[in-house]
């Protein structure tokens, strides 16, 4: 007599831990629907779900999901062996369901398609950058820290980043993110950039937060950062 294999959330149970869970809500308020799976254990799952039938994992969303559930749907879209014509349709149901910078994050994360096709990821984020949802616009500011801060997209990143509508906390926090990081791969540039005060002033405090906040530069450097910076706040 066969027996019945475990759905997916019943595996996702089975991995649970409840002193992570009680750590990770601390970190995400607002969630309550939270196993504690730790985000390894999601990715090997989604890992192998993408190997098989990834639309049909797709096409079948449980209602009421967890958080890892939702996560897991990002992951397994960002492992897809796909196509970004073929990977299109599935982005634009998943991104709304985004409702928290964890499952934003390691989404954006996953998402490596964009080393290889750019131009066409620089395309589809363009109407995210300007949208009101905060976790819409911190997917779009995610991608760009994550994959566009080079040299060739710099000027645009940053053009991009005057631009973006939404002030709410999230959003503008992974503008300051994108802006830190920036500096420490072309800080001239980004002090330029700063120094043009086109970002909102809790913006940029945060940005200069984040800057001292690093291990990568001396005392001295930070000294000199925090004088400079009275200029732009």
């Amino acid at each position: 007599m066969s027996t019945k294999s475990p759905s997916i959330r019943e595996k996702l149970q089975m991995l649970a831990e409840e002193p992570y869970r009680k750590f990770a809500l601390k970190l995400l308020p607002g969630q309550e629907r939270f196993l504690g799976v730790r985000i390894p254990h999601l990715r090997k799952m989604a890992q192998k779900i993408a190997r098989k039938d990834w639309q049909n994992f797709l096409a079948h969303p449980v209602s009421e999901p967890y958080f890892e559930e939702t996560l897991l749907r990002g992951l397994v879209l960002g492992y897809a062996p796909a196509t970004w014509e073929e990977r299109l349709p599935w982005l634009e149901k998943f991104i709304p369901e985004i409702d928290n910078w964890s499952v934003c994050d390691s989404f954006c994360a996953t998402l490596k398609i964009a080393r290889d096709e750019p131009e066409k990821v620089w395309s589809f984020l363009e109407k995210y950058l300007i949208s009101n949802h905060p976790f819409e616009c911190r997917f779009a500011v995610v991608m760009l820290l994550m994959y566009f801060l080079r040299e060739d997209y710099l000027p645009h990143v940053f053009q991009r980043l005057e631009t973006v509508r939404c002030q709410d906390y999230y959003a503008q926090m992974a503008v300051a993110w994108a802006v830190s990081l920036g500096y420490f791969a072309f800080p001239s540039a980004t002090q330029d950039f700063l120094q043009k005060k086109t970002l909102p002033p809790t913006t940029r405090r945060k940005t200069i937060q984040k800057i001292l906040e690093s291990q990568r530069l001396s005392k001295t450097q930070k000294q000199k950062l925090r004088k400079w910076s009275q200029k732009i706040l």
